[in-house]
Formats: structure tokens, sequence, C-alpha cells
């Protein structure tokens, strides 16, 4: 199947075509779909980047693109998916930094954007304002400076995984904060200092 050719061809509000051989771009023309809520494509094989008109998906709930040939930066257009609770853009070549637009997905519950090469750092006041995450997987990219001090904003987190970056200096204390976490992965990276004292009230 050609994604250009054939994608247009389907108006149903979930699009289901994990695991199959669709290769192709992404056709600027998926701002179209505008009554989408679930995008699963992922374990395909579409090259490119992805079109910026994604962003005017007002009604998509889930974006699975994992485990395809995708490139490019991370259109900072995917912010204006103001329902999006679950992106998973893991396991491609995409570049550049992570989008500060995503703080507007304040529904996000999942963010999945490891085995990349993504760089640059995450800005403050970044994940902080995405209050609902409950799943973070950043791993395996190449993320530079510190970790934000706001992730103890994030009181539903349970799932933080940023090993594999270049990340350095101390592991903020305000993950003390974060009560319901059951599972944190900070391996290889350049971290210094102790392990926070308040990390003793994650369960």
């Amino acid at each position: 199947m050609d994604f250009r050719r054939d994608f247009l061809h389907y108006y149903r509000l979930e699009l289901y075509f994990e695991d199959n051989k669709i290769f192709g771009s992404i056709p600027e023309e998926i701002q179209n779909l505008i009554s989408l809520t679930i995008f699963e494509a992922d374990n395909n094989d579409p090259t490119g980047a992805i079109p910026t008109s994604i962003g005017k998906l007002q009604s998509l709930r889930e974006l699975d693109l994992s485990w395809n040939r995708l490139s490019g930066l991370l259109p900072s257009s995917l912010g204006n998916l103001s329902l999006l609770y679950n992106l998973n853009m893991s396991h491609n070549d995409f570049e550049g930094t992570i989008p500060t637009s995503l703080q507007n997905c304040h529904k996000m519950e999942i963010l999945v954007l490891h085995n990349n090469k993504l760089n640059g750092s995450l800005p403050g006041n970044f994940i902080g304002q995405m209050n609902q995450l409950r799943s973070l997987y950043i791993q395996k990219n190449l993320l530079t400076d510190s970790f934000p001090a706001d992730v103890g904003e994030l009181k539903n987190l349970n799932d933080l995984i940023v090993s594999d970056n270049k990340l350095l200096g101390v592991i903020p204390t305000e993950l003390g904060n974060c009560l319901v976490l059951e599972y944190m992965d900070m391996a290889r990276n350049s971290f210094q200092g102790n392990i926070p004292i308040t990390s003793q009230n994650i369960p």
C-alpha cells in the first residue's frame, strides 16, 4: 500500500494500519480527516517527515507512528492536538528538539519518544504543564543538560525512563513529589551528586 495514493480512501473515526508494509510519505492531505480520533500505523515502512498539517486533526486522541523510518523534526503543530493523550513516536529517526508546544497537550497521559536522535535540553516549565502524564519514555536519544525540576508537578507519574542520554547535573529533589512513581530509569547519563533524600517518599 502506498500512503500517498491510498491513504485518503479511509474516512473512519479510527484508523489501524499497524504491522503492514505501508510505504511512502504521510501526505499533507491528512488534515482532511477531521473526525479522526485514533491513528495507529506503527511497524510499517513510511519515510520522510510528519506534515505540519497533522496539527489540524483536532479530534485526535491517540497517535502511534512508532517503528517506522520517519525522520526530520517533530512538528510543533502537535501542540495543537489538545485532546491527545497517547503519543508514540519511538523507534524512528527524528532529530532536533522536543517541541515545547507539547506542553499545550494538557490531557497527555503517555508520551513515548525513545530510540530517536532527539537532542537539546528539556526546557523548564515543559514537563510540568502536562500534569496528567503517567508515562514518560525518552530514553536512547541525545538529550543534554539538566533534568527539569518541574517533574515534581507530575502527581500521576508512574513510569519515568530517561536512560541512555547525555543528561547531567543533579537529580532533582522534586522527584520526591511523584508519590505514585513505580519505575524510574536514569541509567547511563552523567548525573552527579547524591540520590535525593526526598526520593525515599517514592513507594
